[in-house]
C-alpha cells in the first residue's frame, strides 16, 4: 500500500469519528459531489421575479422623487426672464400711472401670482395705459391684494413676499419694472417655490437697485405688515379676487379690455350709472 493509500484511509477513519458521523467538508464517503449552497445576494436577486419587481418600483420611485426636488428648486438668477415690453416708468409716481389731475382712476387689486393679474398686466394694461393714461384722461394706481399664499407663515408666503419686494423696489422708484418682472417668471402653480428670496434678490440685482436697501426693507416686519394690513383693507371692503378692477371707485365685472374701456368712457362721459357686475376674474384659488 502506497502512502497515498494510507493518507486517505487515515482521512476516512477520522470522517467517520465525528459526531453523528457528518463527512467533513460536505463531502460523502463514496462522492465526490459539493452540496450547492443556497443562493444569496445579487445571484438570488436575478432569479427572483417578486424581487426585480420591487427594486424596478424602488428604482422608479427614486426617479420621480429626484425629478420632484429638481422641478422645485428655486428659479436660478440666471434664468430670470425680461418682460415682453418695458414698463412705462416716464409716468410713473411710486404705484400710480398718470396725471394726479385725471378725470379717471383705475384701482388695480392684484396677487403677482394670479395668473389672470399676469394676464391683464401684460395684455390689458398697456393698451389702457396708451389709450387712456399717457394722454392725461385716465391715471392708474396698483394696490395689494396678497391673498393666494399661506397666511400662517409670512416669511414663505410667495404672495406677500413678492408684494414686499416690489414694494420695497418702489423706495427706488423701481415699482412698475419690477411688477413686470414678477409677471413674467411667475412658476406654473401658486405656492410652488417660484418666488423665492433668490428669484427676488436675483431681479432686484437685475434692476440694479441698491442691495443694502433693498434687503433693509425686506428684514423689515413694519413693511410686511403694511403688505398684510392693505390686503386685508381690500378684503373688509368686499374686495376678495385678482385681478379686481375699480374705475372712479365702482367694481367692473371683468378685467377684459372692451369692459375697462366701456367703463372708462362712461366715467368721461360724466355717466353715474350703478357699479357693474361684481368683481370677478381669477377665483381666490387662481
Amino acid at each position: 500500500m502506497n502512502a497515498a493509500t494510507r493518507r486517505e484511509r487515515r482521512a476516512a477513519e477520522r470522517d467517520r469519528r465525528r459526531p453523528g458521523g457528518t463527512p467533513a467538508h460536505g463531502v460523502g464517503a463514496g462522492s465526490a459531489r459539493r452540496t450547492a449552497a443556497p443562493r444569496t445576494g445579487l445571484a438570488a436577486l436575478v432569479r427572483s421575479p417578486i424581487a426585480l419587481v420591487t427594486a424596478a418600483a424602488v428604482l422608479v420611485g427614486v426617479g420621480l422623487l429626484a425629478a420632484n426636488v429638481l422641478l422645485s428648486q428655486p428659479r436660478a438668477a440666471a434664468s430670470i426672464v425680461a418682460p415682453a415690453e418695458p414698463a412705462p416708468t416716464d409716468l410713473a409716481t411710486g404705484r400710480t400711472l398718470g396725471a394726479a389731475d385725471a378725470n379717471v382712476t383705475l384701482d388695480v387689486y392684484v396677487d403677482f401670482q394670479c395668473p389672470n393679474c399676469a394676464a391683464y398686466a401684460q395684455q390689458v394694461e398697456p393698451r389702457l395705459v396708451n389709450q387712456y393714461v399717457r394722454p392725461g384722461s385716465a391715471r392708474m394706481v396698483i394696490h395689494d391684494l396678497a391673498f393666494l399664499g399661506p397666511t400662517s407663515n409670512p416669511g414663505s408666503d410667495e404672495s406677500v413676499q413678492a408684494a414686499l419686494a416690489a414694494n420695497c423696489a418702489q423706495d427706488q422708484g423701481r415699482f412698475w419694472t419690477y411688477q413686470e418682472y414678477l409677471f413674467a417668471n411667475q412658476g406654473p402653480v401658486e405656492n410652488g417655490g417660484t418666488f423665492s428670496r433668490s428669484l427676488l434678490d436675483g431681479i432686484a440685482s437685475r434692476l440694479g437697485l441698491d442691495r443694502t436697501r433693498f434687503d433693509a426693507c425686506m428684514a423689515d416686519p413694519a413693511r410686511t405688515k403694511a403688505v398684510q394690513a392693505e390686503t386685508q383693507t381690500a378684503i373688509a371692503a368686499g374686495i376678495d379676487r385678482t385681478p379686481t378692477i375699480l374705475v372712479n371707485g365702482k367694481a367692473v365685472g371683468s378685467w377684459d379690455l372692451q369692459t375697462i374701456s366701456n367703463a372708462i368712457d362712461a366715467a368721461l362721459q360724466g355717466n353715474s350709472a350703478s357699479p357693474l357686475a361684481s368683481p370677478s376674474a381669477s377665483a381666490p384659488a387662481g
